[in-house]
């Protein structure tokens, strides 16, 4: 694979490289604000914040026939690099507000072209969606909460550094043409858009029923006459597949499942004090009947050694629940009660303090906190 830019022969590069030789400005010094002109441009702080995980935000004003939708203002895509579930390494681009939810496929012979998909994906679809939605047209929350997502592959910690030095100098990466460290220091020559590529057999767009959906994704600059392969619009198999793992995580992506991972350790912890918990209410009642078999004038011990063992083992299947609870990102008292149970717990105490003070520390990241929000 030949070097997008400097030396930097990855996909990620070849993807900023692409949006920038398609007219997408850089806005990470200007705040995420569009030029009047241009179609849409990029953000690169998230992008570097996450090591590329997080994907590249694609900011799109809502226009069509030239008026700006200003209840909508501008739609923030996201484009990762992931793989689907073939494996294959593609470009998913989300968009939840507008119900886009799409992925094109990365050529490792020519990873540059999958800008090129993405770019006219969009070029079609944002003023069809526009259009419908001033027809009264309106996505749901529950499809918007409902959309799949993916975990993004990192970038390279060159590239990452980079760019990081690149805006800390309050420099743009657009200007790379101009700056001479874009391969020959010019982008290659700019053909007509207009080869349109038809969807392949089976493929359907992510859109629910009576939505807009993305018509098919033209050829790129860097295609025409070439004869490639079309894009790859996210099948239905490959839709269910996401939505499968996304159901894992509450309906909110591969994300929650982050988050659900975080959660998962310390909520084992909690789940095995509450069980040592009920352990504990079983000895005791059986102290409370050795006790009374062998102090007969003194019906007072059983009777406390009963209350505690029932009242022990009504917080240990209390503090369960809670545990199971934790560990499934969900909000409510019974978390709350299973961290308080293991640091209270007497016999625990001394192993309980520090796994709910873990637990809780856990607990109130901002992973399982958004997790538990859409939960």
């Amino acid at each position: 694979m030949p070097a997008a830019f400097s030396t930097f022969d990855e996909p990620h590069a070849h993807l900023l490289r692409g949006f920038v030789e398609y007219g997408w400005p850089d806005l990470t010094l200007t705040g995420g604000q569009v030029p009047p002109g241009v179609f849409g441009g990029f953000d690169l702080g998230t992008f570097v914040q996450s090591g590329g995980r997080a994907g590249l935000r694609l900011d799109v004003p809502a226009l069509a026939d030239g008026h700006l939708l200003p209840d909508d203002g501008t739609y923030v895509f996201v484009a990762k690099l992931t793989r689907n579930a073939q494996g294959a390494t593609v470009v998913l681009v989300r968009c939840p507000e507008a119900n886009f939810l799409q992925e094109f496929p990365v050529d490792p012979a020519n990873p540059a072209w999958a800008a090129g998909w993405v770019h006219q994906a969009l070029l079609d679809y944002v003023p069809a969606f526009v259009r419908w939605r001033r027809q009264g047209g309106e996505v749901p929350w529950s499809t918007r909460a409902g959309m799949p997502d993916a975990d993004g592959a990192p970038a390279s910690p060159a590239l990452l550094r980079f760019l990081g030095d690149l805006h800390h100098k309050r420099r743009r990466l657009d200007s790379g043409p101009a700056e001479g460290w874009w391969l020959a220091g010019a982008p290659p020559a700019r053909g007509p858009i207009g080869a349109v590529a038809s969807a392949p057999a089976g493929g359907a767009p992510l859109a629910s029923a009576g939505l807009p959906v993305p018509g098919p994704a033209a050829t790129p600059i860097a295609m025409v006459g070439k004869g490639a392969g079309d894009p790859t619009i996210l099948s239905r198999a490959a839709r269910d597949e996401l939505a499968r793992r996304s159901a894992r995580a509450g309906g909110v992506g591969f994300d929650g499942l982050d988050a659900l991972n975080e959660l998962s350790s310390p909520g084992y912890a909690l789940l095995v004090l509450a069980g040592l918990g009920g352990v504990q209410a079983v000895l005791w009642f059986v102290n409370g009947i050795s006790v009374a078999l062998k102090y007969k004038d003194q019906p007072q011990a059983l009777v406390f050694s009963v209350l505690l063992a029932v009242l022990v083992a009504a917080g240990s299947a209390g503090a369960g629940f809670g545990a199971w609870r934790y560990r499934q990102g969900r909000g409510g008292p019974l978390p709350i009660f299973a961290m308080l149970f293991a640091a209270l717990l007497p016999g625990c105490c001394v192993a309980g303090i520090p796994v709910a003070v873990w637990a809780f520390r856990v607990w109130r990241r901002p992973g399982p906190t958004a997790l538990r929000a859409l939960r």
